[in-house]
């Protein structure tokens, strides 16, 4: 996570990451759409609800007693080689980000995922500490979680 500063007014804050999944890109995908898990993943995700008719994801998230509640449009993109959830927050805090989480086939049993994501801004919605520091910290936690809970269903589905 990290803050760029233009010589204009308007700043840009851009997120990336990447990691390696221990089950298939099709596997990690299909956990993944499952937006609820993200109720199970993290106690950070206080609220998630998705209409699929609408492709209209809510989220209220807390840490470190910020809150934030955003409205995001998604479109899922199924792909042979690869697969995306692509978002843009309509409504709420980050209102205005767009990003994507992609989906790689990796070693021919795991997955590569990557998350990029960009806000622009001329005042941040939250303190810049909390951005470059504990956005970062709570962003990698989740991603962690998430990783364990994909290769977990996995393994469930194996037994």
């Amino acid at each position: 996570v990290k803050a760029l500063e233009s010589e204009n007014i308007v700043k840009t804050l851009e997120m990336q990451g990447v990691g390696v999944v221990n089950s298939s890109s099709e596997e990690s995908f299909t956990v993944a759409k499952n937006f609820k898990n993200l109720e199970k993943v993290s106690d950070h995700i206080k609220k998630i609800e998705f209409d699929e008719a609408k492709r209209q994801l809510y989220m209220h998230s807390e840490a470190f007693n910020y809150y934030a509640k955003m409205w995001m449009n998604i479109d899922l993109l199924d792909g042979e080689e690869k697969k995306e959830i692509r978002f843009l927050v309509a409504k709420g805090v980050f209102s205005g980000m767009n990003g994507s989480i992609r989906f790689y086939n990796f070693q021919k049993v795991k997955s590569r995922i990557e998350l990029l994501a960009t806000y622009n801004y001329e005042k941040l919605p939250i303190p810049t500490f909390f951005i470059e520091f504990g956005l970062e910290v709570v962003m990698q936690k989740i991603a962690a979680k998430m990783r364990s809970f994909i290769e977990q269903q996995k393994t469930k589905e194996a037994l």
